[in-house]
């Protein structure tokens, strides 16, 4: 009885061994080609697709570059390019041009050309949602004009690649509080949503100094002193936000009317305000900076008259960071007049960005789906016409500003004789 088991149990080993999947489908690294970003633009119905590649053989130290020194590392990136009538057709264009398989699920950014914007990326959002490779953390973003011009002209800062600084701007934008970078799954999340329409940060370029190398001092005989000093390098820049409508490009937002929106949606963590110390305008001294660590908003739906009304209550702490005036401003009426200017900012800002969004069309604050939670007979009116209806609601916005700490210092350091 106990030889017939062990026979049974040796078959029922020997069969399971047979419907192990094992390593049939490995792909090994060094077979990769990762691909750190892309950017995507589409011309004459053919997709162009550049791909930034993860340079296998370049690392830390003097082989990469990526040691002290110069005005910072190269990207250690190779560059391929895709053509296509589909995106998927264009990665896999470029199978004819690597001598690897290019593997996208480490990729950290897309960059959106402006004229595929406008267009619509639903495909984009099609293709990266349906494929099991790709990822749906991966950051999105517009580029005003040519995403492949921000791709290639962009020439290094603290990281190896256009994906990481990408990264890292994400993670810490929320800090200046005018630009954000969302991901796949968030854009598509408010793509679906019924009272809200998706945004996501403007990447640029803009010129920076170069800091000279060892090498260069050496080798650079040619040019007057004066123009070494002025030579310039492309460095990465988020500025203001892109407004959708659907899965379609609409209008760009300028920084403080991005500031005012991402207030409303709960994603600022910090940010600066400048006001005046005095009322006297004419004085050069006169600039105070107020950082504001909490920001608390309140929106309310309600209906009057058979219309709609919104209700927006904005509350923000900030603290005294930073002042150029020369006087004490610790008193009750100094803070009373800063806080007077906060506020006038912050309602300035949100009404700015209210027009924008009106003027376009789009509802980037979520309005429509406050309105679904809290009145849903109110939304049922209003749904089918939802954003357009936007402009016709009235709209109340209560700001305050509340100054209640100023660092660790109260007056000036200095105080002038």
């Amino acid at each position: 009885m106990r030889r017939l088991f062990l026979v049974l149990l040796s078959l029922v080993l020997l069969i399971s061994l047979t419907c192990l999947p094992g390593c049939w489908d490995r792909r090994e690294i060094n077979e990769l080609a990762v691909v750190s970003s892309l950017s995507i633009d589409k011309e004459d119905d053919i997709w162009k697709i550049t791909a930034e590649i993860f340079h296998p053989t370049t690392g830390g130290g003097e082989d990469g570059s990526s040691g002290g020194g110069g005005g910072g590392p190269e990207r250690q990136v190779w560059i391929v390019q895709g053509h296509d009538y589909t995106l998927l057709g264009a990665l896999r264009d470029m199978a004819l041009k690597v001598p690897r398989r290019v593997y996208v699920a480490h990729t950290s950014a897309i960059l959106i050309g402006e004229d595929f914007g406008r267009q619509g990326i639903e495909e984009l959002i099609d293709l990266w949602e349906r494929d099991a490779e790709a990822r749906i953390i991966t950051n999105i973003l517009i580029c005003r004009g040519k995403a492949e011009d921000i791709l290639l002209g962009s020439q290094g800062s603290l990281e190896k690649s256009v994906g990481l600084e990408l990264s890292g701007l994400r993670r810490f934008s929320p800090v200046n509080g005018r630009s954000t970078i969302l991901t796949v799954h968030e854009f598509t999340t408010l793509l679906e949503a019924k009272g809200a329409d998706p945004f996501t940060g403007v990447v640029e370029l803009r010129a920076v100094p170069t800091v000279p190398t060892a090498g260069d001092k050496g080798s650079s005989s040619g040019g007057s002193e004066e123009e070494k000093n002025k030579e310039t390098a492309q460095a990465l820049r988020l500025k203001g936000l892109a407004l959708f409508r659907d899965d379609k490009l609409v209008g760009f937002a300028a920084p403080t009317e991005a500031r005012a929106i991402l207030g409303l949606q709960g994603k600022i963590a910090d940010t600066i305000l400048h006001v005046r110390a005095t009322v006297d305008e004419s004085r050069k001294d006169n600039t105070v900076a107020l950082e504001v660590f909490r920001l608390k908003k309140r929106i309310k739906a309600q209906e009057k008259a058979g219309q709609p009304v919104l209700t927006i209550k904005v509350t923000a702490e900030m603290g005294l960071a930073e002042q150029a005036f020369h006087g004490d401003l610790q008193q009750a009426d100094d803070y009373l007049f800063l806080e007077k200017q906060a506020t006038t900012v912050m309602r300035n800002e949100t009404e700015q960005a209210i027009q924008l969004a009106k003027s376009l069309g789009v509802d980037p604050f979520g309005f429509g789906e406050v309105i679904r939670r809290q009145n849903k007979k109110l939304w049922q009116k209003l749904e089918k016409k939802w954003p357009e209806a936007l402009r016709d609601i009235e709209i109340s916005i209560d700001t305050q500003a509340k100054v209640r700490r100023s660092g660790l210092i109260g007056g000036p350091p200095i105080k002038k004789r």
